[in-house]
């Protein structure tokens, strides 16, 4: 493998090398990898939330989508809408609705799909 600085993040998450091998070394040393991964996660909740869209296809072939919202820490689920069109305004409201019961979080995860993309998600 190529030499990689300690500095130099690698992945999706931008841990670097060194991180990832200590984290290794943890789990081999018995420390459980859920602790591990809660570590350079959420570290409590309502801290993270991971959002995205899954998609499926009713008998009479019509496609419905489904907004699943859950807390990274807890990994509650905290919003599941369904329809066969989530607009950026239908999802807007959605998570207003659910950040008025529970508070906001620092941050939300998406991936990088257009879903995300729309005016209403502005804030």
């Amino acid at each position: 493998m190529d030499e990689i600085e300690e500095d130099t993040p690698v992945g999706k998450k931008g841990h670097t090398e060194e991180q990832i091998l200590r984290a290794l070394r943890r789990a081999e040393g018995g420390t459980r990898v859920a602790d591990i991964c809660r570590e350079h996660g959420a570290t409590r909740p309502n801290e993270k939330w991971s959002m995205d869209f899954v998609a499926a296809r009713l008998i009479d072939g019509r496609w419905f989508r489904v907004l699943t919202v859950v807390d990274q820490f807890t990994r509650e689920c905290l919003l599941l809408l369904a329809d066969s069109s989530l607009t950026g305004q239908k999802v807007a409201l959605a998570l207003s609705q659910v950040i008025a019961a529970r508070g906001a979080p620092v941050s939300i995860t998406v991936d990088n799909g257009t879903e995300f993309a729309s005016k209403a998600m502005d804030v």
